[in-house]
């Protein structure tokens, strides 16, 4: 059995590295310009707790959503170069830094988007979040912001999931990115228009609804009937042959996602792990393997959590349990809805560990990989593509043409 596990996981970990894919942003295939208009329907696996980046329930989910409706003060370029949004300029001074404000910021209400949002916004983040780095960080008038901190790119940290607020608050009735949220229905999806206050560059398409799927298998399904227009798809076995042979266009980059394990187990089960057995060699020829595991002693008898409906994280779960067995240590296989797992069992889960996939560097997280990150489209769909580390950071520059 122990065999044939391994084979299968190195088949499964040779599909999360396909040659990257990636669209032009400025202009289709056919030499199409961009011109505004029309709506899609992007499919996301589950549902977030919650849609305030700054919660303790958020997950990366929550910030790929909010992505498009609260600015940050850079941003991400389709090309992954980054540029001012909310700042007009930046004065870096050994580890003082001083940041001014464009005037014509708005919120959909119309109040002006001031210094005080941006320290708020700071006092709220968490570790993860680019505002993570500053060490302090006030305000000098209404349109100027002051930090001390040591960061190698300054840009590139407050780009990155650091989304300014209203005085550091959500509140889906009042945002400031390009897009707004004009319906969001639980267990099904949220609705975001283009927002008319938008003081950046205008988005062209001019609806988006997001889509709560259940299962990566039920998102492949409706790419390939054409319900869904786009989705991020979670890597998962042959997943670049499963697109090719439905037709779908896809987009695949290292882009910071990482499979890992937390919960009080993790690092004695990380120091478990067969590594030859779940393929690692291979990944690490291709530079996927994220160090050596750790160590630790585990209890005979515990358990490991997945969320519902991400088929490659099921398949470790499984692989792991049959390696286990083999030593005689029990562990059972949990599971759960992808916000709850996402969401409150991040601070309280009923398993000694989980297996779970994160943007970047998790704290509290014992890393076993870095996988490829998935953009898949049924349509004629341009200026899809990459800009941070998730897909909706260049929304505003999607069209139809």
């Amino acid at each position: 059995m122990k065999v044939v596990v391994a084979a299968l996981f190195m088949a499964a970990l040779i599909s999360c590295t396909p040659e990257e894919r990636a669209l032009d942003p400025s202009m289709g295939p056919g030499g199409n310009q961009p011109r505004p208009g029309g709506s899609i329907t992007f499919g996301v696996l589950g549902e977030p707790k919650t849609l305030d980046p700054y919660s303790r329930q958020a997950s990366d989910l929550t910030y790929a959503i909010v992505d498009p409706l609260y600015p940050s003060l850079f941003t991400f370029n389709p090309d992954r170069t980054t540029a001012p949004e909310l700042a007009e300029g930046i004065t870096i001074s050994g580890e003082e830094v001083v940041i001014s404000l464009r005037e014509d910021a708005r919120w959909t209400n119309g109040a002006p988007i001031t210094a005080h949002d941006v320290v708020a916004s700071w006092r709220r983040s968490r570790k993860g979040s680019g505002f993570s780095v500053v060490q302090d960080m006030r305000t000098d008038g209404a349109r100027t912001v002051v930090a001390t901190g040591t960061a190698e790119n300054w840009e590139e940290v407050l780009a990155t999931d650091a989304p300014v607020l209203p005085m550091g608050s959500f509140d889906p009735r009042v945002t400031g990115g390009p897009f707004e949220i004009v319906d969001r229905r639980r267990g099904s999806g949220i609705t975001l228009e283009r927002s008319p206050g938008w003081w950046g560059d205008e988005a062209l398409l001019e609806r988006v609804v997001i889509q709560h799927i259940d299962s990566v298998e039920i998102m492949l399904e409706l790419l390939r009937l054409k319900r869904l227009d786009v989705a991020w798809v979670p890597s998962t076995v042959n997943l670049e042959q499963r697109l090719d042979r439905a037709g779908l266009g896809s987009t695949a980059r290292f882009v910071g996602e990482r499979i890992v394990f937390d919960g009080p187990s993790a690092r004695a089960l990380a120091g478990a792990v067969d590594e030859e057995a779940l393929g690692a060699d291979l990944l690490r020829e291709d530079g996927d393997v994220l160090g050596r595991r750790a160590t630790g002693k585990l209890p005979p008898g515990f358990a490991l959590a997945v969320p519902h409906g991400d088929e490659l994280l099921a398949l470790l779960q499984r692989a792991i349990q049959i390696q286990l067995a083999d030593r005689g240590v029990r562990m059972d296989q949990l599971e759960t809805d992808v916000a709850t797992f996402y969401g409150s069992w991040r601070e309280r889960s009923p398993a000694e560990a989980r297996l779970l996939r994160t943007q970047g560097a998790a704290p509290g997280t014992v890393a076993l990989s870095r996988v490829r990150s998935y953009i898949a489209w049924s349509g004629d769909i341009e200026g899809i593509g990459w800009g941070g580390s998730r897909p909706l950071t260049t929304l505003e520059s999607w069209w139809l043409p």
